[in-house]
């Protein structure tokens, strides 16, 4: 049946990502605080008197701080219904952070203030870039000292390469946090800490220009304030919904999650810029919201969410139609008929019964060992979804349980767990007894595993590492796996599907530093060949010495590059050293102006805080090109500064002549430019403008 376009127009469906301890889960239980799913933030982190917060549901989580799994969370918010994906940021589950991805429709990336974009962070934004998923943006943690909100937005479009339109601006990045600008309402709200961030806090808001906030704020951080807003006013990217629906562009938001500040309004603001559930490919085709037949697909399989049924609950993303508590679908994967009689929607762990869901929502079913991660089930004419991707373990142990009467409930674990997705499990062949080989995409799974053994099934376990770093199936080899030629370095196994190896696709196991190549006789001779012509290239003894000549290739070109830009810089530098020998002086201030060939900006930036440390009492003007893009650069000196010249009006007016435009503080700013064939001539005569200028 066809769901009602009211109910799919309001669903929301996001996923919360982000480097661990940037602060998802604290974000995630401000969001349920104010969409009054709860009435008191709990902290990952918390002290003794206060909760835990409601995401992190394991005993592991709370007692660790972090989160192991993904959580799921439902509630509404202002005619909206929210569902939330509160994800691990720490990279050895970024398995199940990936999978949950798949079930959102967008994403908000989380980054802290003072480190910046960090190494799990940029692995996460590839994915969601990859599947087209737009992000939202907020940095967090405020209310510390951090990073400069224009350093930030050059961070990601440099090492992200996404663009950034800032919503909201911060006031006092410096660790005496004033409040944020918002740009849209032309108001301030004021910050204040709260009792701890666990109760919703009263905001003060008004004009930018009111004497009130002037007085408050202070004239420094009233003028910064100012001349950032009009930087951002005159070079800032605009918002434009289109580029953020396709991932060029992200919103932009600051805040502080632990103390409740800017959360309400970030959600507000999300809430109108993000779209209703989207299609999804089945088939080759776009399943829409609208479509009649009812469908969704299993992102996530969770055992033991209530430890005294031994319950397992298959999460599935809805994509179509309308589901009704009771009805009857089809497993596509496995062809059966069955009914879904015991659905249920998340607060975390908690849990209740539904009658009905729409597309976007996320509900719980009830798995009696027949769901799948990837699985699709739906109405009417069969649809499969795009699968969902397994990753290679990385990490291998050996897991055996030393207590022989547990050896029931060790293995029912090991089955439910690796069903989870949280390890894979493999068979040593031609053994006497059965041992089992762990997977694991990072070695704290490892630990959770362990813990969680003990915890749920009560059954102690042992595990010791493995040297195994890669696992290949081999595709179309012999009958009978004996006739490869492995080495001391390679194992044979079977694979949880339980796949034997006389089938067509068979796995072997392999130390670090070993490849496929020399153990499967005749199946890679082209492989071979191949790396026998990159070895000759690199002048390399032998296939072993490839990756290493290699590495050193590409640290050498790393050290050249270098050496080129501090080559660059000198002779920027060394041409600056002549124009001192030849300045302008316009009311007892000094000019001096060159233009520069191949001068990327961050050289440009450091030239030009060279020469206001040397010289106070100097306006410098630089303009450069690099890599086909064209800068300029102004700076005054603190003497400079004092008698009136102003570096981010005069980029303004440069800017403005050569077909860009730019801004920036009194001492430093900097723009963009189109040609530099005029610039010597623009330049020049900007010493007519610091006469009118300097006092």
């Amino acid at each position: 049946m066809r769901a009602p376009q009211n109910e799919i127009d309001r669903r929301r469906t996001f996923a919360i990502i982000s480097h661990p301890d940037a602060g998802k889960t604290t974000l995630t239980e401000k969001l349920l605080l104010y969409g009054g799913a709860i009435h008191l933030a709990g902290s990952v982190k918390a002290r003794k008197a206060s909760r835990h917060a409601t995401s992190d549901w394991m005993e592991i989580e709370k007692q660790r701080g972090i989160s192991v799994t993904s959580s799921v969370m439902a509630f509404d918010y202002d005619g909206y219904r929210i569902n939330i994906l509160d994800t691990p940021g720490h990279q050895d589950f970024s398995e199940d952070t990936y999978r949950t991805l798949m079930a959102a429709d967008s994403a908000v990336m989380l980054i802290d203030a003072a480190k910046g974009v960090e190494a799990q962070t940029i692995k996460l934004f590839k994915v969601c870039s990859e599947r087209g998923i737009p992000i939202f943006t907020f940095i967090n943690k405020l209310d510390r000292a951090g990073k400069h909100p224009f350093e930030l937005m050059e961070e990601l479009e440099n090492v992200l390469g996404i663009r950034s339109c800032p919503i909201n601006w911060p006031i006092g990045t410096d660790g005496d946090f004033k409040g944020v600008y918002h740009r849209g309402e032309n108001t301030i709200e004021l910050y204040s800490g709260g009792s701890h961030g666990q109760k919703k806090v009263d905001s003060v808001s008004g004009e930018i220009g009111d004497q009130a906030f002037k007085s408050i704020l202070g004239e420094h951080y009233h003028s910064r304030l100012m001349e950032e807003i009009e930087l951002l006013d005159v070079a800032g990217d605009p918002l434009d919904m289109q580029k953020v629906l396709s991932g060029q562009l992200t919103p932009l938001f600051f805040g502080s999650a632990m103390n409740n500040f800017g959360v309400e309004s970030f959600l507000r603001k999300f809430l109108d810029f993000t779209l209703p559930p989207s299609p999804r490919k089945a088939n080759g085709q776009l399943i829409t919201p609208e479509d009649d037949r009812f469908s969704g697909f299993i992102f996530k399989i969770q055992a033991n969410m209530n430890p005294a049924h031994r319950d397992r609950i298959a999460f599935m993303r809805i994509c179509s139609g309308c589901f009704e508590k009771g009805m009857t679908v089809k497993h596509v994967n496995t062809g059966k008929e069955i009914k879904l009689a015991q659905p249920q929607q998340f607060m975390a762990q908690e849990r209740e019964s539904v009658e009905n869901a729409y597309p976007g929502d996320i509900i719980g079913l009830f798995d009696p060992g027949i769901f799948g991660i990837g699985d699709t089930v739906c109405t009417g004419t069969p649809i499969l979804f795009d699968g969902i991707p397994l990753f290679a373990p990385e990490h291998f142990a050996r897991v055996y349980t030393p207590d022989t009467m547990k050896r029931k409930q060790f293995i029912k674990g090991i089955e439910q767990l690796s069903q989870e997705g949280a390890i894979q499990v493999f068979k040593e062949n031609n053994i006497g007894r059965e041992e089992l080989i762990i997977g694991v995409v990072g070695m704290l799974q490892l630990e959770v595993l362990q813990y969680r053994l003990k915890a749920e099934y009560n059954a102690d376990v042992n595990i010791s590492g493995l040297p195994y770093k890669y696992v290949r199936w081999i595709i179309n080899g012999p009958e009978d796996i004996s006739r490869l030629k492995l080495s001391s370095s390679a194992k044979s196994a079977q694979d949880e599907k339980g796949r034997p190896v006389q089938n067509e696709k068979s796995l072997a196991l392999f130390k670090e530093g070993t490849a496929l190549v020399d153990y499967c006789t005749g199946l890679l001779d082209n492989a071979e060949q191949v790396i026998g012509a990159v070895a000759s290239e690199l002048k390399a003894a032998g296939q072993a010495e490839v990756v290493a000549k290699a590495q050193s290739v590409a640290k050498e070109l790393k050290a050249q590059s270098r050496e080129i830009e501090s080559l660059q810089a000198q002779i920027a530098n060394s041409k600056v050293q002549e124009l001192f020998a030849n300045t302008v002086s316009v009311k007892g201030v000094r000019y001096i102006h060159a233009v520069l060939k191949d001068t990327a900006p961050d050289s440009l930036r450091t030239l030009g805080d060279q020469v206001k440390a040397d010289a106070p009492d100097v306006v410098a003007v630089f303009a450069a090109s690099n890599e086909g893009k064209s800068s300029v650069l102004a700076v005054c000196g603190a003497e400079a500064v004092k008698a009136g010249a102003h570096a981010g009006k005069l980029i303004k007016e440069i800017t403005a002549q050569l077909g860009g435009k730019g801004g920036g503080r009194p001492d430093s700013a900097m723009g963009g430019v189109a040609d530099l064939s005029k610039a010597e001539q623009v330049l020049e005569s900007v010493a007519q403008m610091l006469e009118s200028m300097v006092k």
